[in-house]
């Protein structure tokens, strides 16, 4: 496991509200640069810097509020042993931390093995926007030999499922729906990842008594790092 790498977060969700033929995406990119260190028995991690590509002024505000931040969580050879905990607690915050918590999702106990795959499950608390929220996935992962180098690649599907629920002008919305995730993971020997590519797609619904209403949201993230330093 390096002591220090340093990787390039991007990350692009699309919201579409109501299922009209008019209904346009909401549509936000963060690109941040955070550093990974490793603390035994911790992954620390440092935000070096987040630029609000496209989005809301509310969204270059969000930016403004995440200086100085860190996330920290026990880990091991295998990934992380339990959620990141930011030092900020935003939802800005809580996206990026998401996006970098995926990258060290666990692995088996006996390793990556090259034409090997398994299937797990996981649950993870998230922020929504305004609502706080669960999502449980079941992954099935298939690993190959990457054509450049041989180095293992990891093919991920996964059935997501997420229920959540927000208070907003004194009234309850709930959140849930479901929908899959798709990602690759090209890692270094001895597992660490160097390389991620994650699209999720859900279908949700946010409900207030008496109303109903669709919600498409799509995910990208790409996390790159060079050689660590």
């Amino acid at each position: 496991m390096p002591v220090a790498t340093r990787y390039r977060v991007t990350r692009l969700d699309s919201l579409t509200l109501g299922g009209g033929a008019g209904a346009r995406p909401q549509v936000n990119e963060k690109v941040a640069f955070v550093t990974v260190r490793s603390h035994p028995p911790s992954l620390v991690i440092s935000l070096d810097s987040v630029l609000a590509k496209t989005g809301s002024r509310a969204l270059e505000a969000a930016v403004d509020s995440v200086r100085g931040l860190r996330w920290e969580a026990p880990a091991s050879r295998q990934g992380l042993t339990a959620p990141l905990r930011a030092s900020i607690p935003t939802v800005l915050a809580e996206q990026l931390g998401a996006a970098v918590g995926l990258l060290f999702s666990q692995l088996p106990a006996t390793g990556v093995q090259i034409g090997k795959g398994w299937s797990d499950s996981e649950r993870l608390d998230l922020r929504l926007d305004a609502f706080r929220a669960t999502e449980d996935a079941r992954r099935e992962v298939k690993v190959t030999a990457a054509e450049a180098d041989g180095s293992p690649r990891l093919t991920v599907v996964a059935d997501l499922t997420r229920n959540g629920v927000a208070v907003m002008g004194g009234q309850e919305l709930k959140l849930q729906g479901s929908g899959r995730r798709e990602a690759q993971y090209d890692l270094a020997p001895g597992g660490w990842p160097v390389r991620l590519t994650s699209r999720d797609s859900l279908s949700l619904s946010v409900t207030t008594p008496g109303n109903a209403i669709p919600v498409q949201w799509v995910t990208r993230i790409l996390i790159e790092t060079n050689a660590p330093r």
